[in-house]
């Protein structure tokens, strides 16, 4: 999770999938900090998933740091797959 100096939020997720293994990340930008405004029931539909990761990767480490320059947050996905450290 990440805070803008707006006070705009940020989250990735890293969610293990229900069937057949692996993991799905998602990505939700810039979010209201005021619950009135934001409705976290809805928070998958507001997020963006992330494509392209190995279906062996093990997520270890999120990051995520806020730019301040009104564009999205850089985010770094770490973590193994089998015996080899990777990088997203």
């Amino acid at each position: 999770m990440s805070q803008d100096t707006n006070g705009k939020i940020s989250l990735t997720m890293a969610l293990t999938k229900a069937k057949g293994g692996g993991i799905d990340v998602f990505f939700a930008n810039r979010l209201s900090p005021d619950l009135s405004k934001t409705d976290l029931s809805k928070l998958f539909a507001k997020s963006i998933k992330i494509d392209g990761l190995d279906g062996k990767f093990v997520v270890s480490t999120l990051a995520l740091r806020t730019l301040d320059n009104r564009k999205r947050p850089l985010a770094l996905i770490s973590g193994q797959i089998d015996t080899v450290r990777s990088f997203y």
